[in-house]
């Protein structure tokens, strides 16, 4: 959501739209072909994700410390299929914290 109020604060013509809720399931609905905001955010995280490459740990120095437990247990997986990514799973706070 804050990408569509950046986007909606840029917009010189935002005065043609009641606010950000009508400027938001208008961009979905012209980007995306519907109004749900939730459901746009996760297609669009899908294409974005497709776009990563992998991190080459032979090209690149090592991750400084500050980065470490963030890195140990991450809020998100890039998910694959024969080597394609095909989107990014949300891990639970459960999952994340070490909670069965």
């Amino acid at each position: 959501m804050s990408y569509l109020w950046k986007r909606y604060l840029r917009d010189p013509h935002r005065s043609r739209y009641a606010g950000l809720r009508e400027y938001t399931e208008r961009f979905c609905l012209e980007r995306f072909g519907h109004r749900d905001a939730s459901r746009a955010a996760q297609q669009w995280m899908t294409e974005y994700v497709k776009g990563l490459v992998p991190f080459d740990a032979g090209r690149y120095p090592g991750y400084p410390e500050l980065l470490r437990p963030h890195l140990a247990c991450p809020r998100y997986r890039i998910v694959y299929r024969d080597g394609q990514i095909l989107g990014r799973e949300t891990r639970e706070t459960s999952e994340i914290m070490g909670e069965a």
